[in-house]
């Protein structure tokens, strides 16, 4: 029951998220501030000069709690409706398994003192997963996503230089394809921009070696004397 002398009551509510196995991998709770209108109403006529004020805050706090609410609503759901499912996170043995499988790849490079680009996955270098291994900080995703939106000509030039002389002897990212959206897409242009200045240098020097799927880590190796670009 609602307390009856005007104080504030509030409400917890948890929700717990469970993966594809309904293994439970979080647990969301949620606070709702109940308090009864008279009360409110009450304070208006105590306080006149509050009233306007008073009435402007509450009611931008409706409206910004109501979108929160929404959008607590809707973003999992068209997340689930653009990509097929709930969010998937891989069992630790599919982890354990990709890291050998990387170590083994990267094994001879690193032996051989050769450079291994980390567009993504950089976590494994910080901590040390993968010793010996010499950071690259110039071409993290994220960097190479605002270089690529911004249009830096002398950024991409020298990206696809290092691409073009095959200066890494693997590349670890998210699978790299090519597709573009438009912009009457959702993040249409940043997908194109990203296709045009990252993707497709990347696929035209070099060429995938393992996909590991259950981690969505892609491992591409130089092509060589392969040439697949249009000149």
């Amino acid at each position: 029951e609602l307390a009856k002398e005007g104080e504030a009551v509030f409400r917890e509510y948890k929700v717990d998220i469970v993966d594809e196995q309904q293994k439970l991998i979080a647990t969301v709770t949620k606070t709702l501030y109940i308090r009864l209108r008279k009360y409110i109403a009450k304070f208006e006529q105590d306080f006149p000069t509050a009233n306007i004020t008073g009435r402007f805050h509450r009611r931008y706090l409706n409206y910004l709690h109501t979108g929160a609410i929404i959008l607590a609503i809707i973003l999992p759901i068209t997340s689930a409706i653009r990509y097929g499912g709930p969010l998937s996170i891989p069992q630790p043995e599919a982890v354990e398994k990709a890291l050998r499988q990387i170590a083994r790849i990267a094994e001879k490079p690193v032996s051989s003192g050769k450079d291994i680009l980390f567009i993504g996955e950089r976590q494994l270098l910080t901590f040390n997963v993968l010793p010996n291994v010499k950071l690259i900080p110039e071409y993290e995703r994220v960097y190479l996503m605002e270089m690529a939106m911004a249009g830096n000509e002398s950024y991409l030039d020298q990206f696809e230089t290092d691409l073009r002389n095959q200066k890494y002897a693997l590349i670890i990212n998210e699978p790299v394809f090519i597709r573009y959206k438009g912009s009457s897409e959702p993040f249409g242009e940043e997908n194109d921009a990203w296709v045009s200045h990252v993707a497709e240098p990347i696929l035209c020097y070099y060429k995938p070696l393992k996909y590991l799927k259950e981690v969505r880590v892609q491992i591409l190796v130089p092509r060589g004397s392969e040439n697949i670009c249009a000149q």
